[in-house]
């Protein structure tokens, strides 16, 4: 019997015994097995696989070596009671499917069709779908180790499959108001795919009719810095409106916080620090430190102090070309998310969100070096000073 896992983890277990360490320690011998299993019985020309496997001039040989790769893949099924795991038929290798098979990437595929054949008998896509949700355990992870493209554009349809799977089943739950299947179902996608805003979507739907007001607003509120940071993306209309629809149409300072910053994400690049007034820096100060008690992340404010000698006050004229230099700098050296404003005509704050403290030690270092460089007027100095570091 084969067994093997392959979203979510990667396990290959012949007869009972786990052989995925194997696979773990020889990459090429992963990735012959990975293209093969994802043709499921399809034959994979041979050619195909040693150019994904060896690409251009990495083997110069590679006929010769794909022969000793297959040859160790059949010695370590032959090894644990499988012989004939590979056919090799007209230049092409498909997996022999005459032995006891069984993948949960083919079964969750079969699912996942099943349900759609089955969208007129809603108790049959209701078995199905579930089914299909319970299967998918994550990423398809040899994908993410081989880098192959093929591997990575099945990771991808597996994920849109699941997602879609979701959202059919998510449908149902709710029309049925059978809440507590929904939140199960949601909060499993919302953990294995965190950035997909149609499950955030229903998922927050679901707990607004629910009356669940505050769990919807930490559900949105979440998304939001999880997708922002890893996508770039901010909250669409749609999730927008139910945010605000959330609790009536009270308006808390949370919620007009987390307003302030998806529309400052969206007026600024998303490879750039962003650039506010005080008054919406100091909402974002808000927002974060709130964010950062709840996560566990650190939040650091650092005043910069733009001075001439022994402290004193510069020219007007002198001070505004130093501070439109040292804003320039910042929009250069700070990293995407982080936030820097005007205090005073002298002070200027930043946000360091997410970061260490030597996170805050190399942005200072960069702001201080960069500013020097460019700014060459004699008597301007800097001062720094790391106001507040929150855990």
């Amino acid at each position: 019997m084969i067994e093997i896992t392959a979203l979510g983890n990667f396990v290959v277990s012949i007869n009972g015994k786990n052989v995925s360490e194997y696979f773990r320690h020889t990459k090429k011998l992963l990735h012959l097995f990975g293209l093969i299993l994802l043709n499921r019985g399809k034959p994979t020309p041979t050619e195909t696989i040693r150019e994904a496997v060896w690409g251009d001039g990495e083997e110069s040989d590679a006929k010769k070596a794909l022969q000793n790769l297959v040859y160790r893949l059949r010695a370590l099924f032959i090894e644990n009671g499988i012989p004939d795991v590979l056919i090799y038929q007209n230049k092409t290798y498909s997996l022999n499917e005459s032995h006891p098979f069984s993948a949960d990437i083919y079964r969750f595929e079969d699912a996942c069709q099943n349900a759609r054949h089955a969208s007129a008998d809603e108790s049959s896509r209701i078995k199905y779908l579930s089914e299909a949700c319970g299967l998918y355990g994550g990423p398809l992870i040899f994908g993410q180790i081989i880098d192959d493209r093929h591997a990575l554009a099945a990771a991808d349809r597996y994920k849109r499959m699941y997602i879609d799977s979701v959202c059919a089943l998510g449908d149902i739950y709710r029309e049925a108001k059978d809440y507590e299947k929904l939140f199960a179902v949601c909060e499993k996608a919302v953990r294995l795919e965190p950035t997909d805003e149609s499950v955030c979507l229903r998922f927050a739907e679901g707990l607004n009719a629910n009356g669940m007001h505050s769990q919807a607003i930490h559900l949105i509120e979440n998304f939001q810095e999880i997708s922002y940071r890893e996508t770039g993306k901010t909250l669409s209309e749609a999730l927008g409106q139910i945010y605000k629809q959330i609790d009536g149409a009270k308006q808390t300072e949370k919620h007009d916080a987390v307003f302030v910053m998806n529309e400052l994400m969206e007026l600024n690049t998303l490879e750039k620090a962003m650039y506010c007034g005080f008054d919406v820096f100091k909402d974002i100060f808000r927002y974060e430190t709130r964010q950062a008690k709840r996560r566990g992340y650190v939040v650091t404010l650092i005043l910069i102090e733009t001075h001439g000698a022994n402290g004193c006050e510069l020219p007007a004229r002198v001070l505004t070309k130093a501070k439109k230099s040292l804003n320039e700098c910042c929009m250069l050296t700070l990293r995407r998310g982080d936030v820097f404003s005007s205090y005073s005509k002298s002070i200027t704050a930043v946000l360091i969100i997410a970061g260490s403290e030597m996170d805050a030690n190399v942005v200072i270092s960069r702001i201080r070096d960069m500013f020097y460089e460019r700014f060459k007027i004699d008597r301007v100095y800097l001062r720094f000073e790391r106001q507040v570091s929150i855990p």
